[in-house]
């Protein structure tokens, strides 16, 4: 039987996690050569996020790229992410804790969802949610936030 930490899971990255390795924090470096090996992926969802403000060009992804072998992930589609999100975020309807999945999050975690792969935050309330899901999530963070990661107790829900 193979050790599950032995098990290579090629870790997806959100947009907050691209912005933290464009700008050099540490920690998120530190991540990125971490699991560079098991290959370092984000969706469609994270580049237009990515790519819509003031965070970061197409230039600088390529950039990423090059400095963490950081790839989009071309087998999904929009539609596919769509769909998918649609049945994360009908996990919270009528949740008595009202807790919810926003559009755009929930469409940035349907590619993990998909390929059953860690999908890394430094968004606290994402990862919570991610967990909840019963989905693998990795803070990226330090403080009380990483203290409150760690200590979180996932509350799950069904996905329909």
């Amino acid at each position: 039987m193979q050790n599950m930490e032995a098990v290579l899971l090629d870790p997806q990255l959100d947009a907050n996690v691209l912005i933290g390795l464009l700008n050099g924090i540490p920690e998120f470096v530190d991540y990125a050569q971490m699991n560079q090996p098991k290959g370092l992926t984000y969706n469609l969802a994270t580049r237009a996020e990515f790519v819509a403000g003031d965070a970061g060009t197409d230039a600088h992804l390529q950039l990423l790229e090059q400095r963490f072998g950081v790839n989009l992930i071309q087998n999904i589609t929009k539609q596919d992410l769509d769909d998918v999100a649609s049945r994360l975020q009908a996990a919270f309807q009528g949740d008595p804790q009202k807790r919810s999945l926003g559009e755009a999050d929930a469409r940035v975690a349907a590619s993990a969802f998909l390929r059953t792969e860690a999908l890394a935050t430094a968004d606290l309330k994402f990862f919570k949610r991610l967990r909840d899901l019963g989905l693998i999530a990795d803070f990226i963070g330090t403080g009380r936030a990483l203290a409150r990661a760690a200590a979180y107790q996932p509350r799950p829900v069904t996905i329909p």
